[in-house]
């Protein structure tokens, strides 16, 4: 054990510096970050859905007003600023705290004279909109102080100041909830600002410490004249970051926004490993390119870092449903699905932020401008189209376009720049390997989609491509001769990536299979025909199955459509007796609603009022025993319906969602599902599942799955084998009786019948 631990601090002790900053970089980013993701579970879990709308979306308008007051004089250009003036270092930081009191100020005041119309347009209230800007200038101070001290290497003092600035206001803030104050939102954003500016104090002073002068009049207009064209870099790529969930907080909601928020929030976690890699690249980058030094290869450092941060992507990746469980909840279950994307962006990021330093070193904010503008306008404009259409699950995938973009955009003009400086891109970047790890990252993305249900599969090959990426990694000259110019380990990368794509949907495939196969098997215990109607001897064609318990009767679904080619409906409801021997009263629905079609789907309230699907008019309805009209609210393509007498809510089931409906028909929960065959539902209130069916109109078994209702887990539970085109479902005791219909689907049986199976 003491060799192993004097053999690991020996490597310590070889290691570059830039590396041990990395360390300590990312240690310090860690337990910095471990502030939002604390917080984040605090308010998720003790504030209403809509409170932490309101808290996220200050914060993304927080992070826009930043830059528009601040202008970012502590980022890039301060850092550019020190390596052209590293001797007249100590003006040059005293002069850039100056212009950070003097901008915080004067927007101060500007906001004090016109914080109506700025209130009106954000949403904020006053009080924070004061707090807001006052928060700047702690966070000026600090990014002054800490991007000094990473120029210097002094990455061992960042560590311990970090923890303590990144820490103290945030958590403390978030712990005011439990004081129960009448406003939550304000006391924690009035708290974590106290603190910060307190804490920043210390900093103000460091920052003008070792001048004599305060101001220099040359380097203020020269960080002006920086820094002014990035402000429309700086706000597109809060845009791409934050745009999202500001148009979905409009178009959709503040819960939906909240629900993103979640996902996005926790994609960002990898971010702290990229975040903390850039940090100290980006001193060592721009020392080495103002020594111009070609004969060295630069490449490893940036390789080293891109497989860092594929591999922890991978990580949360795979591991997305538990992050979501953990920092979210229950009720944000949903939010898995925005994970993958949103994760591949934070590679992407990383990429990208290495030609940026080539840009920032050259002073070409031109093109950094155009890039960046351009490619928020694409997203913006891509949310607009897709967020209505698919919801905020679109917001991920639209931001993950606009940020590849962004970064094939780069490469072109560092490409040209470096030709043009006599550098040679070669010695700092290794394209084909970067982009290798990122397709390798893509189709680990792209698989977990397929994975997230089945846990030991998608551990299991998410860890081989993860273990198999490091071997090339790390071992690729060893594996064989490695050329940039050739494309044979491009190639090959690409080969590999396209079996794992088709490997992981395959390997799904079998694995839901196998999962079928452990599931009980039924056969029917009882068989019922259906009665016909009107003398009828083969019944109706069914879609729809309820059971009174007061009246002891079923209340059936009649599409009123006799065959496939015919092209009349007569809908109605059918009331059949516990025995299903005859049909003692029918209501027609289609002489109420005329353009209605056909029905799918039928339910009960407490009240004894009858709930529908008008699959046709993709409309839910709700009508008397009479069948007259009493309300009704959209749903795109409704199939199945449960009404929960509990609470008074109804479940609906749609080709690609199960829906939680309030009876106003506002959205309180959506699980994706998308079985083949899914159509009919039966809600269990007792033990708070709802059992759906599944499965082929013609030939081949049906399933039931049930979804708990606390969890929102989806699970195959019973394959019914000799059920065909089922069109209802209920349970009365432990029987659950399942719905045939063969009289307009022709399926393998011929009529009309009901399965009673007996459940284990």
């Amino acid at each position: 054990m003491k060799m192993m631990l004097n053999k690991v601090t020996g490597r310590y002790r070889e290691t570059p510096d830039e590396l041990k900053a990395s360390i300590w970089y990312a240690v310090g980013n860690i337990v910095q970050k471990a502030a939002p993701w604390l917080v984040m579970f605090i308010l998720t879990h003790y504030l209403a859905t809509k409170e932490y709308g309101v808290y996220t979306t200050f914060m993304s308008w927080l992070e826009i007003m930043e830059i528009v007051v601040t202008l970012r004089i502590y980022s890039n250009g301060y850092l550019t600023g020190l390596v052209h003036h590293e001797e007249d270092g100590n003006l040059y930081t005293a002069s850039m705290q100056s212009l950070c009191f003097v901008l915080t100020a004067a927007w101060l005041i500007i906001y004090l004279l016109f914080h109506r119309w700025i209130d009106a347009f954000t949403e904020i209230s006053m009080p924070l909109g004061i707090l807001m800007i006052c928060s700047f200038l702690g966070t000026a101070g600090y990014g002054l102080w800490s991007a000094r001290q990473r120029m210097q290497n002094h990455y061992k003092r960042i560590f311990a100041v970090s923890v303590l600035y990144g820490l103290a206001g945030p958590v403390t803030g978030a712990l005011s909830v439990f004081c129960n104050f009448k406003n939550p939102v304000f006391y924690v954003i009035f708290i974590r600002t106290a603190i910060q500016l307190f804490v920043a104090i210390p900093f103000f002073a460091s920052n003008y410490k070792g001048s004599s002068a305060k101001w220099d009049k040359r380097y203020t207009a020269e960080a002006l004249k920086f820094n002014i064209p990035l402000m429309p870099y700086y706000l597109s790529m809060v845009l791409l970051n934050h745009s999202d969930r500001l148009m979905i907080q409009k178009m959709k909601g503040y819960e939906e926004a909240a629900v993103y928020s979640v996902a996005y929030s926790v994609s960002m976690m990898v971010f702290v490993v990229s975040g903390a890699i850039n940090l100290s690249l980006q001193a060592w980058m721009l020392k080495a390119l103002k020594e111009n030094d070609n004969r060295k290869d630069k490449s490893r450092m940036i390789k080293a870092g891109t497989v860092t941060v594929a591999f922890f992507s991978a990580l949360e990746m795979i591991l997305a449903p538990e992050l979501i469980a953990v920092f979210g909840g229950k009720k944000y279950t949903e939010a898995v699905w925005v994970v993958p994307p949103l994760v591949i962006c934070v590679i992407v990021m990383y990429i990208y932020q290495q030609y940026l330093n080539v840009l920032f070193y050259f002073g070409k904010t031109k093109w950094i401008l155009i890039a960046s503008v351009a490619s928020a306008l694409c997203n913006i404009g891509m949310n607009a189209i897709f967020i209505p259409a698919f919801g905020y699950t679109a917001a991920g995938y639209t931001s993950m376009v606009s940020y590849l973009f962004v970064m094939s955009f780069y490469f072109v003009i560092v490409k040209k720049e470096c030709r043009r400086e006599g550098i040679e891109m070669e010695i700092f970047f290794d394209t084909p390997f970067q982009m290798a790890v990122l397709l390798a990252s893509l189709a680990l993305a792209f698989s977990m989609m397929f994975l997230y249900k089945t846990v030991f599969l998608r551990c299991g090959i998410a860890v081989v491509i993860t273990i198999a990426g490091l071997f090339v990694g790390i071992k690729g000259k060893q594996i064989m001769p490695y050329k940039r110019k050739k494309v044979r380990p491009v190639c090959i990368t690409l080969l590999a990536v396209l079996a794992a794509v088709l490997f992981c949907p395959t390997a799904a495939f079998f694995q839901e299979k196998y999962e079928m196969g452990k599931c009980p098997s039924l056969y029917a215990d009882k068989v019922y025909a259906i009665p016909g109607k009107d003398g009828k001897e083969h019944g109706f064609t069914c879609t729809g199955l309820f059971y009174d318990e007061k009246q002891k009767q079923f209340y059936i679904g009649n599409i009123g459509k006799e065959r496939p080619g015919r092209t009349e409906f007569h809908a109605s409801i059918e009331i059949v007796d516990r025995n299903f021997s005859c049909v003692s009263e029918s209501i027609e629905c289609y002489k109420v609603f005329k353009n209605m079609g056909d029905i799918q789907g039928v339910c009960m309230d407490r009240e004894g009022r009858i709930w529908i699907c008008s699959y046709a008019e993709n409309l839910v309805r709700q009508i008397d025993r009479r069948g007259r009209p009493i309300s009704e609210f959209p749903v795109d393509a409704p199939s199945g319906i449960a009404c929960d007498n509990e609470d008074g809510t109804l479940w609906v089931l749609t080709n690609k969602y199960l829906i939680h409906y309030t009876k106003k028909g506002e959205v309180l929960k959506k699980i994706p599902m998308e079985k083949e065959g899914q159509d009919q539902l039966f809600l269990d209130s007792v033990h708070q599942k709802l059992y759906i069916s599944a499965g082929d109109n013609y030939y081949g078994d049906s399933y039931i799955y049930t979804a708990d209702l606390t969890t929102g887990q989806i699970t195959l539970c019973y394959v019914l084998k000799d059920s065909y085109a089922i069109e209802g479902i209920t349970l009365i005791g432990n029987e659950l009786y399942v719905l045939n219909d063969g009289y307009y689907h022709d399926a393998k049986i011929p009529f009309n019948q009901v399965n009673v199976y007996r459940l284990p």
